[in-house]
């Protein structure tokens, strides 16, 4: 009868350190399991981010682009209207009578 308790009593400590691994193995693969959740949410905001960036920088070329179109389009404008007043002027200046210029 002793040597039964003893056997009830070693297989309840067998047990006892077979649950105790049991328990630190689950929460090393729940600390596992949560840093790679972290590490993977961590690239999507990385990627998440980039993307943003390289969104917000075309949007910067393009409103440089714009803009350069605009300064372009101004300076032909002006351009031509330049070229408009030098060709009334000039042509005022051919229908003067060289007397009157005198």
């Amino acid at each position: 009868e002793i040597a039964e308790i003893r056997r009830s009593f070693e297989d309840a400590r067998r047990d006892a350190a077979h649950e105790k691994t049991r328990n630190a193995r689950m929460r090393e693969d729940a600390a596992l399991r949560k840093r790679m959740a972290e590490q993977i949410r961590h690239k999507e905001l990385q990627e998440t981010l980039k993307r943003r960036a390289q969104q917000e920088q075309r949007e910067i070329r393009m409103a440089e682009a714009a803009e350069l179109r605009r300064v372009e389009e101004a300076q032909q404008y002006q351009r031509r209207h330049q070229r408009e007043v030098d060709d009334i002027v000039r042509r005022e200046m051919e229908a003067l009578d060289p007397h009157e210029l005198k």
